[in-house]
C-alpha cells in the first residue's frame, strides 16, 4: 500500500462508456421501418432510448444500444409530419407535436406513456407549432406558433393554458408610433424548467421566471445587430451557456453564444441575471445572405457546439471548440443527404442526425485502445525495441542466487536394485 492507504490499482479511469471530445466518424446508420420515415428525434436522461417521429405522424423507440426498434407506439398524428419530439424529467412519457395543417384534423400535442404503452393526454392546438417541448416534471408543455406569443400546456388534472407574458412579445413603440409584435416569437425552457428563455424576430432576448406573474430573470436586451430572427434557443448542460440561432439579413446566419451570470447562480432566486457575448459562430459551408443555420446543440461536457450547415450545404454538420472558438470538424451525413433534426447523446461523444431520406446516421469517436491504463506501471513501446534476453531470465531461480550444493551431501541412488 501506498501513502494514504491507496493501492498500486486505486488509479483513475476514465470510463470507457463516456467518450471525450466530439465525434468525428460516421458509425452506423439506423434504418426507418418501411413506410416509416424519420422526420425528428431525441434521447431519454439515460441515452439507451431514442425516440423519433415519423412523416406519417407514428412514434417510434430504438434501442440506441442495438439500434433495433424497440416498440411502434402507433400513429399519433394520422396523416400529419411530427416535427418535435421530447422526453420528460424520468424518461417515462414523451411528448409529440406535429407542426403541419390538415384539412380535416387539427394540429395537435400528444403526451404517450411507454410504462403503460398508452397515450396519457392529448391536447388539440390552435394552430401548427413551430417548436413543442414538454417540461422536465411532466406536467405540462411550452408550445411555439408562428402568430402569437408562446403558450404553456398545462396537461394535469385540471387541463388549462396560459400565455407566456414577455416583453419580446409586445409591439415595440418607438417615436409614439406603434408598431406590430416581431413575430414569430420562440421559446425553450431553462434549468429545470423554472424559467423560460424567448427571442423574436428582432434579435431581442429575454427570460421570464415560470411562475403566475412570469416575473422578468433577465431583461430584454437590445436588437442583436443585423440579424433577423431567432430561430431557437438551447441550454448547455452546466445551465451557464445558452445558443441563438439567430437567421442572417444582409450577411449570412450565425448562432450567438450568451453566458448567463447573477441572479439564480448567484443563490438569488429573486435577484435577475445578465449575459456577456461570449462568441458569434458563422456557417463555414453556406454564405447566402439571408440564410440560417439548421439544428443547434451543445455537446454532453460544454465543450463543443454542433450545428447543421443552411440550405446551400444541408448535409454538414460544423462541430466548433468553445474554448478556442475554433472550427474543430465538419462531418458529412450518410450518402450527403441533407440534415432535419440533430441530436447529442447525453453522457456521450455520440451525435444523431435524421437525414431527408428518413433514416438516422450515428455519429462516433474512434477511440485509440489504450490496454495499459488496467496495469499501472507498464510502459507502452512507441516501436519495437530490441532486447537480449538473459539465458537464465525465467528460471525458477536465477544462476546468481543459486548457491552449489557441497560434494556428497546428495543421497546417493541404488542404482543396482
Amino acid at each position: 500500500k501506498e501513502e494514504g492507504g491507496q493501492t498500486a490499482m486505486d488509479v483513475f479511469l476514465l470510463d470507457p462508456g463516456k467518450a471525450n471530445g466530439f465525434p468525428t466518424v460516421l458509425e452506423d446508420l439506423i434504418e426507418a421501418p418501411e413506410d416509416h420515415a424519420l422526420t425528428c428525434v431525441a434521447f431519454n436522461p439515460k441515452g439507451n432510448l431514442l425516440a423519433a417521429g415519423t412523416q406519417k405522424g407514428s412514434l417510434l423507440i430504438f434501442d440506441f444500444e442495438t439500434r433495433g426498434l424497440e416498440r411502434n407506439c402507433g400513429c399519433l398524428h394520422p396523416d400529419q409530419a411530427v416535427t418535435s419530439v421530447s422526453f420528460t424529467g424520468d424518461g417515462n412519457r414523451v411528448l409529440t407535436a406535429t407542426g403541419f395543417a390538415h384539412e380535416s384534423r387539427a394540429p395537435n400535442a400528444v403526451l404517450y406513456d411507454l410504462a403503460e404503452a398508452k397515450i396519457a393526454v392529448e391536447v388539440v392546438l390552435p394552430s401548427p407549432p413551430t417548436f413543442a417541448r414538454v417540461h422536465p416534471n411532466g406536467a405540462e408543455f411550452l408550445a411555439c406558433f408562428h402568430q402569437g406569443p408562446p403558450v404553456i400546456y398545462s396537461i394535469s388534472s385540471a387541463p388549462s393554458s396560459r400565455q407566456v407574458q414577455a416583453s419580446v412579445c409586445l409591439p415595440k413603440d418607438k417615436e409614439g408610433s406603434s408598431h406590430p409584435p416581431a413575430w414569430p416569437v420562440t421559446a425553450n425552457y431553462l434549468g429545470d424548467g423554472d424559467r423560460v428563455a424567448l427571442g423574436n424576430a428582432s434579435g431581442e432576448v429575454e427570460i421570464v421566471r415560470n411562475d403566475f406573474a412570469f416575473s422578468v430573470a433577465m431583461r430584454r436586451t437590445a436588437p442583436i445587430a443585423d440579424s433577423g430572427a431567432i430561430k431557437a434557443i438551447v441550454e448547455n448542460q452546466a445551465r451557464t451557456l445558452i445558443a441563438l440561432n439567430i437567421a442572417g439579413r444582409s450577411q449570412q446566419g450565425f448562432v450567438r453564444i450568451l453566458q448567463l451570470v447573477g441572479g439564480e447562480g448567484e443563490g438569488d432566486r429573486d435577484a435577475e441575471c445578465a449575459s456577456n457575448v461570449v462568441g458569434d459562430f458563422h456557417d463555414p459551408a453556406c454564405f447566402a445572405k439571408g440564410s440560417s443555420l439548421g439544428w443547434v446543440a451543445f455537446s454532453w461536457d460544454n465543450g463543443h457546439l454542433l450545428a447543421t450547415s443552411g440550405a446551400e450545404s444541408k448535409h454538414h454538420l460544423s462541430v466548433w471548440n468553445l474554448e478556442t472558438q475554433k472550427l474543430s470538424c465538419v462531418l458529412e451525413s450518410s450518402g450527403l443527404q441533407p440534415v432535419w433534426h440533430a441530436a447529442w447523446r447525453p453522457n456521450r461523444a455520440a451525435l444523431v442526425t435524421v437525414n431527408a431520406d428518413g433514416n438516422c446516421s450515428v455519429f462516433g469517436k474512434k477511440e485509440k485502445e489504450n490496454w495499459s491504463c488496467f496495469a499501472p506501471g507498464f510502459r507502452e513501446l512507441e516501436k519495437n525495441e530490441e532486447y537480449v534476453e538473459q539465458e537464465d531470465e525465467f528460471d525458477a531461480s536465477p544462476a546468481e542466487q543459486r548457491t552449489p550444493a557441497p560434494p556428497h551431501s546428495r543421497d546417493l541412488v541404488n542404482i543396482l536394485t
